[in-house]
């Protein structure tokens, strides 16, 4: 059973491949990347947010949708909606005993904007 079905706008940059080096060693996500989280947390709060944190095993589903033929790591996507997720609270965590199954799937169409569009159901 569908639980809440999100849609975000535009590419999905990888938090792990848009990381700053500091001098003391520590890596930070990049301005980019914190600039998209803030974005679709906005995005988030427009659709819905399902109260309290979903907490119980689910499957999560991602449907990418792109313009070009750009080389992206689909997985890396997922990590920065999952991170995304459970900072908005949409999700409690993002350990397997939660997000039990997860499926993706990227189209390429040129005649759209980016977005993908993410379907949270029961597991």
């Amino acid at each position: 059973m569908i639980i809440s079905n999100y849609r975000l706008t535009g590419e999905t940059p990888s938090k792990k491949n848009n990381r700053i080096g500091l001098r003391s060693g520590k890596n930070i996500p990049s301005e980019r990347y914190q600039k998209w989280k803030k974005a679709k947390y906005i995005e988030l709060l427009h659709q819905g947010i399902v109260c309290p944190p979903l907490d119980k095993p689910l499957r999560i589903e991602f449907f990418f949708f792109h313009t070009d033929n750009r080389t992206r790591d689909t997985d890396n996507q997922i990590s920065s909606i999952l991170d995304l997720f459970k900072d908005a609270k949409v999700i409690k965590d993002d350990n397997w005993q939660i997000v039990r199954r997860i499926g993706a799937e990227a189209t390429l169409n040129k005649s759209i904007d980016p977005f993908v569009n993410v379907v949270i159901s029961e597991y």
